[in-house]
């Protein structure tokens, strides 16, 4: 930013400016975290065009480029605003010969299709991001580029995987994440959404933050509960607002005018069943500041913590249904009668060595293993 400062008076350092970049000189790093990381590169990157430094300023338009993610966007608004003013100056003011892009074109040929996609880029359409898609899995994509001029290549693969939450990532926030049953018949389910939330730091709030709610699916959430937690003098929420995201599944973001470092938040709002849903998968909470969206994450779910893994039944029979979690199953079950004082030795012990043997845990189920012991002594 001083940088920046200097050389609208024309009063630029440049060498000074260099000695905070990077070695490759395309960013320059914040021990912070990438959004300001970000920031502090555009502010160089127009501390460079403004001095009319274009070859210096050129790869860290590249590495610009290369951070955006999937969508377009960068990790939050304001890097969003200071990387795209950046970018756009130095585009303004560039001369035309020094631009990396002149004519290039490219082919791309996906698994499955006769004819690879083309696309051409010129000065004119340099800018824009084009796109292809592919629902082959792990096959070869074959990428021919012919011209002159340089551009970003990025290839995304989405896919689906058992929940994690990943306590290491916490590192910001303390969340929890509770589902209280309050009507739970056969023509009505309703369930008490509890989130507690508190910032981790000993001497400060969190500024404006983000609840990113999943919701079940086929479940609504009380917008009258939300209204009661945005309104008034006690208010609890910012705001909030209701969705879809990227399945058919509902969302739900709430945003939080700061976040207590010693006394935890709690957001209370009722979800009710709309549309049965023959298998029920977890739903995830994450919060986050809006100035670095490292999130925490934690999933919720009526009849099962957090992620663990579903299992298939047929009759009285029992397997894991999503694979193994670390390497055991996660649902290793035995012979009961009707309650767990009624497992039968021999059938525990099997059941405890299947799981150690990594076997998918075949068993006869009528209540789960976990927090059971086997001895060979007390049985």
């Amino acid at each position: 930013m001083a940088s920046y400062a200097l050389a609208n008076e024309n009063r630029l350092n440049k060498e000074t400016l260099k000695r905070f970049a990077s070695p490759g000189l395309d960013h320059w790093p914040v021990s912070k975290g990438l959004i300001y990381q970000l920031e502090a590169t555009s502010y160089a990157l127009l501390a460079l065009v403004r001095a009319g430094a274009f070859a210096e300023a050129r790869p860290v338009v590249s590495w610009l480029k290369e951070q955006k993610r999937i969508r377009g966007a960068y990790l939050s608004t304001q890097a969003n605003l200071m990387v795209y003013q950046a970018v756009a100056e130095y585009f303004t003011r560039v001369k035309e010969g020094e631009k990396n892009v002149q004519n290039l074109d490219v082919d791309i040929r996906l698994p499955g299709r006769p004819t690879p996609d083309k696309f051409s880029f010129n000065r004119q359409n340099f800018h824009l991001t084009r796109s292809s898609k592919s629902n082959s899995i792990n096959q070869p994509v074959t990428v021919t580029a012919t011209g002159k001029g340089q551009g970003v290549l990025k290839m995304v693969s989405l896919y689906y995987t058992s929940p994690k939450q990943m306590e290491r990532n916490c590192q910001k926030f303390n969340l929890s994440v509770q589902l209280i049953p309050q009507s739970v018949r056969e023509d009505e389910k309703v369930y008490k959404l509890r989130i507690d939330v508190l910032y981790l730091s000993k001497d400060q709030d969190a500024t404006m933050s983000v609840l990113d709610i999943g919701l079940l699916t086929g479940f609504t959430v009380d917008t009258n509960d939300l209204d009661s937690l945005s309104k008034g003098r006690g208010r609890t929420i910012s705001n909030y607002e209701t969705g879809r995201v990227l399945s058919d599944r509902g969302s739900l973001i709430i945003y939080l005018d700061k976040v207590s470092h010693t006394q935890p938040v709690e957001i209370s709002f009722k979800i009710r069943e709309v549309l049965r849903s023959a298998v029920l998968q977890p739903a995830a909470v994450s919060v986050y500041e809006h100035k670095d969206q490292t999130s925490c994450v934690k999933f919720y779910h009526p009849a099962r913590i957090a992620g663990q893994l579903m299992r298939l039944c047929k009759g009285n029979e029992c397997k894991c249904a999503e694979g193994k979690q670390e390497g055991r199953c996660s649902f290793c079950v035995a012979t009961t009668s009707t309650s767990r004082r009624g497992i039968a030795p021999a059938d525990l012990k099997s059941c405890f060595v299947k799981a150690e043997l990594n076997m998918e845990c075949y068993s006869v189920m009528l209540h789960p293993c976990r927090g059971l012991r086997y001895s060979e002594e007390g049985h």
